[in-house]
């Protein structure tokens, strides 16, 4: 693909289609859009790794058409993303990509459409190449997702707390990754408890049907306290040891309980 490092290219071609005449707020929005397709698809197929870890750079702008090549700090799983995108818009089907990316390739292709451009993708995987254009009449299949909204909590190890703009990352109990911004004072508190497993309560979005957490905004933290099993067992032994206090067969009790029978 010429340049090297390079793993996934878009070319706008038609009428004033250069980069000298395109505003660069209006060039700036089209790469934003690129790397969060590209970020959130990664991220999505690699539940191991944040989308914050991940890198998307411009590496070459090429003119006489507005051409744009990327490369990425985790190369293999953004070829092989970029390969994923291109094969669904080959398709013209976008059910198939999680929602966040779809919406993001979404907004390059309706930049490219309201100016009459085609968009030319080409990804790199492994050694091979995929290629698809997309016109300006092109439809597509797409999947409009049911978002779901509530209050939860979630439960995770601080990775990280602060920064000019507060943001807190947390690694959950199923080892996904989140990062959330949050207030100076939220910031503060989880920082006091940095690399500690706590629970979070806070609102949340979830899209259909994959039930994939798109967002959460912590309000506040839990007084859970992670402890080790043994410490915990002998503590909820001290709540409940009053409370047997005189039985002699505690297990029989226990198991009449269980069976719906009255305790003596």
């Amino acid at each position: 693909m010429g340049t090297r490092g390079d793993f996934f290219r878009i070319r706008l071609k038609g009428p004033d289609a250069s980069p000298d005449l395109v505003p660069v707020s209006q060039l700036a929005e089209v790469m934003k859009s690129v790397d969060g397709m590209l970020r959130s698809l990664i991220a999505s197929r690699h539940p191991g790794v944040s989308e914050d870890a991940v890198v998307v750079g411009l590496v070459k702008v090429t003119r006489r058409s507005v051409g744009l090549a990327f490369s990425s700090n985790f190369e293999e799983a953004a070829g092989a993303a970029a390969v994923e995108i291109s094969r669904a818009v080959k398709k013209r089907d976008l059910s198939p990509l999680p929602v966040t990316t779809a919406a993001k390739l979404c907004d390059v292709i309706s930049f490219a459409e309201k100016r009459g451009w085609e968009t030319h993708l080409t990804a790199r995987a492994a050694g091979k190449l995929m290629t698809a254009t997309i016109f300006p009449d092109t439809k597509f299949k797409v999947t409009t997702p049911t978002v779901i909204l509530g209050e939860t909590t979630l439960y995770g190890e601080i990775e990280r707390a602060g920064g000019t703009t507060p943001i807190v990352s947390l690694r959950l109990s199923n080892d996904d990754r989140i990062s959330c911004q949050v207030t100076r004072e939220l910031a503060c508190e989880f920082g006091q408890r940095l690399y500690r497993f706590v629970g979070v309560v806070g609102s949340a979005r979830w899209s259909s049907p994959e039930f994939k957490l798109e967002a959460f905004t912590p309000y506040r933290i839990t007084e859970y306290e992670d402890t080790p099993p043994s410490q915990a067992v002998s503590e909820l032994a001290a709540v409940l040891r009053p409370y047997w206090t005189g039985t002699e067969d505690v297990l029989g009790e226990v198991k009449r309980l269980r069976q719906g029978e009255d305790v003596k």
